[in-house]
């Protein structure tokens, strides 16, 4: 992600593919401009695909970027 100076907040959204309960997926927010937020950790999905979705939004809620990537839980950072 490109650095702005209109950034108000971070929405980072797991989309797990594999799975068709909730419990599976996660989405968290922060408005640390280093883009720190919760990890997210959902058990029993090893080999798990997921589709990782990064959202940047200034503060009137438009977006600024979003970057998509697929990642497969296997213990090893994308």
């Amino acid at each position: 992600m490109t650095e702005t100076n209109d950034f108000d907040r971070l929405e980072v959204r797991y989309n797990n593919l594999d799975e068709n309960y909730d419990a599976a997926s996660g989405r968290y927010e922060t408005t640390d401009s280093r883009g720190k937020t919760d990890l997210f950790t959902a058990g029993g999905t090893m080999g798990d695909d997921y589709e990782i979705v990064l959202t940047a939004y200034d503060a009137s809620g438009n977006v600024l970027v979003e970057e998509r990537t697929t990642d497969t839980a296997d213990g090893n950072d994308p």
